[in-house]
């Protein structure tokens, strides 16, 4: 799951598309910045789901932008979107100076960005992306591909990765298994490492984790077959992972460069960009 924006081509409006395969004035675009059809009365049903299926059919290949999108793109997954917006909150320090960005994206795949605030959008991403290049980056690598599986810019959160009273944390002292006990109000550290092999446990769902330099081991729910920090797919076997310290790339949060793609369509077009 996650978040995937669109910003919608003129060809339509602009006569560039195949004929309709039904009368022009039915076709209606909805709130969300999809063509749908409004049926006058008296148009069986039969007919109705036959003109939808044409529909869907002429949006297809009705000019060179398919489903008529000149732009398409995911924004990011859940823990993306999630990095990206706590990031942008601990950066603010209580000035609200990223409340524009804040304010325009949603908990869910609904709405749009008017383009009005194009601008102040595209202002605040140059602005964040200016802080960034001046942050300290942690970042867990997979030591034999260089792959990063994590990060996290030093000054402003930490990663956390929850389940069945299991934190995991990622933060400038390395990888950290915390029992939390909520009733209590009590957290145990379990394990901490910087440099540690992580080895898959398909029959009991579970991992186990062994630091390089001081060979301790735990058996535990981090990271399982869905990796919790999946900015990258986990894979089978043995990983080699490591916690690094380095400057932070502002494209490494994936959703600036899709918002920048979106937002230069957005003022080509002059059309918003809808969530969906």
């Amino acid at each position: 799951m996650g978040l995937d924006a669109f910003v919608r081509c003129n060809c339509y409006e602009e006569g560039k598309t195949k004929p309709l395969p039904f009368n022009k004035d039915w076709l209606f675009l909805n709130e969300d910045g999809i063509f749908e059809i409004l049926f006058p009365e008296g148009v069986p049903q039969e007919e109705q789901w036959a003109l939808e299926d044409e529909l869907t059919l002429w949006l297809e290949t009705c000019c060179e932008h398919e489903e008529l999108y000149r732009c398409y793109t995911r924004v990011g997954n859940i823990h993306g979107i999630d990095k990206f917006c706590r990031a942008l909150e601990q950066s603010e320090r209580g000035s609200n100076k990223y409340e524009i960005l804040l304010n325009n994206i949603p908990a869910g795949n609904y709405g749009m960005i008017d383009i009005s605030v194009n601008a102040q959008i595209a202002a605040k991403l140059d602005e964040f992306c200016k802080q960034l290049s001046e942050e300290t980056g942690i970042f867990l690598i997979d030591v034999k591909t260089g792959d990063t599986h994590s990060s996290c810019v030093e000054s402003t959160f930490v990663e956390r990765y929850r389940k069945e009273g299991i934190y995991i944390e990622l933060d400038k002292d390395g990888v950290s298994v915390v029992e939390v006990d909520d009733i209590n109000k009590v957290s145990k550290l379990l394990f901490r490492s910087m440099h540690f092999t992580h080895e898959i446990l398909p029959e009991e769902k579970k991992v186990l984790l062994t630091d390089v330099a001081t060979k301790q081991q735990i058996v535990t729910i981090f990271p399982s077959f869905k990796h919790p920090f999946n900015e990258t797919p986990s894979c089978n076997g043995m990983k080699e992972l490591k916690v690094i310290r380095r400057p932070f790339k502002p494209e490494e949060f994936l959703a600036i460069g899709a918002l920048r793609k979106l937002l230069q369509a957005s003022e080509e077009t002059g059309n918003p960009i809808y969530w969906s």
